[in-house]
């Protein structure tokens, strides 16, 4: 006999899991937006190679601002609708920085590295959610290799004055891949995390925003590093 209390909580996990997907993608929509519309604006000559300076150098000040009080923000309130504001208020501060992008790099190396992204990012994904593994102890080695390879690139950035630019630019290689390496790390266990309170019926009042701002950050933060990282290989060839 089927038991209806379980399939019911079945049916409502999975509504709120893809749920939050829905609002992952709805904050890259709105960093496109900003970014596509800024970077047209720029190229079109609506408005003037000043203007543009002026308005990027003041979101990167707003933006390093803003990113903290908006993750302190989502994580200590309740309100669904509190935590969506920050949401698209940093996705869209973002997406103003991310038209940069779109003037630094052609066309090819963005479509190639958001390619790449949404490829990784899904597999990933899968193996979060398929995986049996426990997670969480990975996501802590990943937390310590971060603050290690911060270390190592702060140190690499003070030292560049007395290394051979052969050796600086070798360890900013490696840091780089490294820095990609963790965060594709980071979508398997933020997708388990996710799995594991729909299953448990966690999904309620800001939760589900501030799961989508993690893989919303995952997603933003792989394509950046891909972007880079062809576009060096591009140069180079």
């Amino acid at each position: 006999m089927r038991k209806v209390g379980t399939y019911e909580r079945f049916e409502i996990s999975t509504s709120s899991f893809v749920g939050v997907f829905g609002w992952m993608f709805y904050g890259l929509l709105l960093t496109a937006i900003a970014a596509i519309g800024l970077f047209l604006g720029a190229q079109n000559g609506w408005i003037s190679a000043d203007q543009y300076s002026m308005v990027l150098t003041v979101s990167i000040i707003a933006f390093f601002i803003y990113t903290f009080v908006a993750i302190f923000a989502m994580n200590v309130t309740r309100s669904k609708n509190a935590a969506l504001v920050f949401y698209s208020i940093y996705a869209l501060l973002l997406g103003i920085l991310l038209s940069s992008v779109l003037i630094l790099y052609d066309l090819g190396t963005v479509t190639y590295a958001f390619g790449a992204t949404c490829l990784v990012f899904g597999i990933m994904a899968l193996y979060g959610y398929f995986t049996k593994r426990d997670l969480t102890r990975f996501a802590s080695i990943l937390t310590m290799i971060f603050f290690g390879v911060i270390i190592v690139s702060l140190l690499n950035t003070l030292c560049f004055f007395f290394l051979a630019p052969g050796t600086y630019g070798a360890i900013n290689w490696v840091i780089s891949y490294v820095v990609l390496a963790i965060i594709i790390g980071y979508v398997a266990f933020d997708v388990q995390r996710l799995k594991n309170a729909a299953q448990n019926g966690m999904l309620a009042n800001s939760l589900p925003i501030f799961l989508a701002f993690n893989l919303y950050t995952d997603f933003i933060a792989i394509f950046i590093r891909l972007v880079q990282i062809i576009g060096a290989a591009n140069s180079n060839n």
